[in-house]
């Protein structure tokens, strides 16, 4: 449990490293929000067009401003990658990824199930992983805990 405090400590400084994955509607604005308010943040999406453009301050949401754009990342509080690498530094990662809805009314969680396949091979000790995308009830608990746990870590001891 002492990663626990030590997150704790991290986020009451401002000091935990944030990576968010998907740069869409929801996670571009919640990577702007963290940047605003001083953490290091790394924006993840498989999209590389997305990328390139928010690499150029260039926002495809309405609600974000080129200019904020700007400002964040030249103060590097806010970087935009491809690579899930970044989760290797990370202190907490938060998946905002689409989950469209299938012909049966059902959420599609392919788009969940891939980022955490990508995650699970870059996580480490101590970090926290938060699903913030919308989907059934027990995708956590049924779906993402058995594939982090392959990597030998422990949910809620080790992360």
């Amino acid at each position: 449990m002492a990663y626990k405090q030590r997150l704790i400590n991290l986020i009451s400084k401002k000091k935990a490293r944030i990576a968010i994955v998907g740069m869409g509607y929801v996670g571009l604005p919640l990577a702007t929000e963290f940047a605003k308010n001083g953490f290091f943040v790394y924006g993840v999406d498989y999209d590389k067009n997305k990328i390139d453009d928010l690499k150029k301050c260039k926002s495809y949401i309405q609600d974000i401003d080129n200019v904020l754009l700007k400002r964040l990342t030249s103060e590097k509080l806010l970087t935009f990658t491809t690579e899930y690498i970044c989760v290797r530094d990370s202190d907490i990662v938060i998946v905002c990824v689409p989950t469209p809805l299938r012909k049966t009314r059902e959420p599609d969680i392919s788009y969940i199930v891939n980022a955490a396949k990508m995650i699970k091979t870059n996580m480490k000790k101590g970090q926290l992983i938060i699903l913030e995308s919308t989907t059934y009830p027990g995708t956590t608990e049924e779906v993402l805990v058995p594939m982090f746990s392959e990597s030998g870590l422990k949910v809620g001891v080790d992360f």
